[in-house]
């Protein structure tokens, strides 16, 4: 079961990319959907998310800043997120080189909304290992 958390503070296009989501999920797969970057900080302290897709630019208020950004900074300082794969929903240009290279960010995807490359960028991150495999031991006797 995959868990993966959106974090859009437009309710139409958080209710567009979520459908799109589960189309691409399986249905054992659980979504998080969440206009409040506090409700992303909840979600991610309580589930473990395989993926997540941020807007970028939140509302604060009645100006617009990059909350999306922070939050992602936030879950790359948890180690088990350091890896955890980002997508990225944004109307904005040239921030791809700050999210890649420090942020570790797997893909963008850029408003006005297209519905194959969202398929695309969900199915490809989806790919990626979910949970670490529990260790196991093995005992070897010696005669």
């Amino acid at each position: 079961m995959k868990r993966i958390l959106i974090l859009e503070d437009n309710a139409d296009s958080r209710v567009y990319m979520e459908k799109i989501v589960r189309e691409v999920c399986q249905e054992r797969d659980v979504i998080f959907a969440c206009e409040k970057v506090q409700d992303a900080y909840q979600y991610a302290a309580n589930s473990n998310i395989n993926l997540f897709i941020i807007d970028i630019m939140m509302k604060n208020g009645k100006t617009h800043d990059t909350a999306g950004l922070t939050f992602v900074e936030h879950m790359r300082e948890r180690e088990c997120y350091m890896f955890t794969p980002v997508i990225f929903v944004t109307g904005l240009q040239d921030i791809n080189r700050y999210t890649i290279d420090h942020l570790r960010c797997h893909s963008f995807i850029e408003k006005p909304f297209d519905e194959q490359v969202i398929r695309r960028v969900v199915a490809e991150a989806l790919l990626f290992p979910g949970e670490k495999p529990k260790r196991k031991y093995y005992s070897f006797k010696q005669d």
